[in-house]
This record gives C-alpha cells, structure tokens and sequence, in this order.
C-alpha cells in the first residue's frame, strides 16, 4: 500500500490533461460548495479489492491532490487477464466540479447516434455510465456514489462483449457510500 501527498504539479498534470477548470456545476446541476474535507486515501485504498479471474499488478496506490480549489483523493489498481488491461480508480472529488466533468460529459452522450456506445444504468443502486469505444478498444464503467465518490474500470483491449457489470458487483457499494456523512 502506497500513499502520497500531490500539490502543484497534481495540478499542473490536469491542466495538461485538459482539466483545467475547478469552477461550475457538480453532478446533479449543483453549485460549487465550500471546502469539503475528501476521505483519506488509504480508506478508498481498502475498496479496492482482488478481483476474481484477474491478477492485480501489484497492490493498490492512494494519493491526496491539493489544488488551488480544494483537495480530493484518488487510489487505483491495476489488473490483468488474457492480454487485456484494468485500471481500476476510486475518486473522492470532494465536491470539486472537474474531477466530474468526464462522467458528465458522457452522461450528456447518453442516446446520441455517436459511433461510441453510452448506456446509462444503475450500479449498486447509483448511477453509472457504460462505455465502448470500439475504435479505441476500450470498455469504461463509471459509477457515481452519493454525487461525491467517483468509480471508474477501465478496460483496454475491450471487445464488445466485454462487460464490466460483473466486476463492479464485486465492490462494497454500501460501503463506499458510507464513506460519505
């Protein structure tokens, strides 16, 4: 298990990655709130759990980002099977509008006639978002936990028979969600 601590250059990488903006709306269409305290990164760490029929690369990683807007924390690991690629990615945004943009983003697409394929569906009772990106060979499921903690599997090499529901049912939604007052 490792954590660390990121400040100025967490920040300078999402602005290179094209998150460049804290300001706006939350999921939900809500407003930018006062500073949240987000859920100490070993404790997000704990969901990431041995996923059956996979091989984790390694045991999971945490990381608290400060930013001029805030701070959120994020642990992740990675899996492998077969020649193809998880990343799993637990985010605790804190409230801050641009870690969800992606999820946002997405749900917007949801029904549209573009060449990826977006469902929206419901994960452990939260709203989530399935992607395939047949050109790209990527397979991704986002789950939004209390408008708050952000889910994210990943899967590179993906088919379209790949389907990421079964792996999800294998984390603790519950809790998860009771990471959040």
């Amino acid at each position: 298990m490792r954590v660390r601590e990121v400040g100025v250059v967490g920040l300078v990488l999402f602005v290179l990655s094209g998150c460049s903006s804290a300001m706006g709306s939350q999921p939900g269409g809500k407003t930018e709130s006062p500073e949240v305290e987000p859920v100490a990164p070993q404790k997000l760490m704990r969901f990431l759990v041995d996923l059956k029929g996979w091989e984790a690369n390694g045991p999971a990683e945490g990381v608290l980002i400060k930013t001029k807007k805030g701070r959120y924390s994020e642990a992740e690991r990675y899996y492998t099977k077969e020649g193809k690629e998880l990343d799993l990615t637990i985010t605790d945004g804190a409230k801050l509008s641009f870690v969800y943009e992606d999820f946002e983003d997405w749900r917007k697409e949801v029904g549209s006639s573009d060449p990826d394929v977006v469902k929206s569906i419901r994960i452990g009772g939260f709203p989530a978002l399935e992607i395939y990106e047949p050109d790209l060979e990527l397979a991704t499921l986002m789950v939004l936990v209390k408008d708050r903690i952000l889910v994210v599997f990943e899967l590179d090499g993906a088919t379209a028979e790949d389907d990421l529901k079964p792996l999800a049912r294998s984390l603790d939604w519950k809790g998860l969600a009771g990471l959040i007052p």
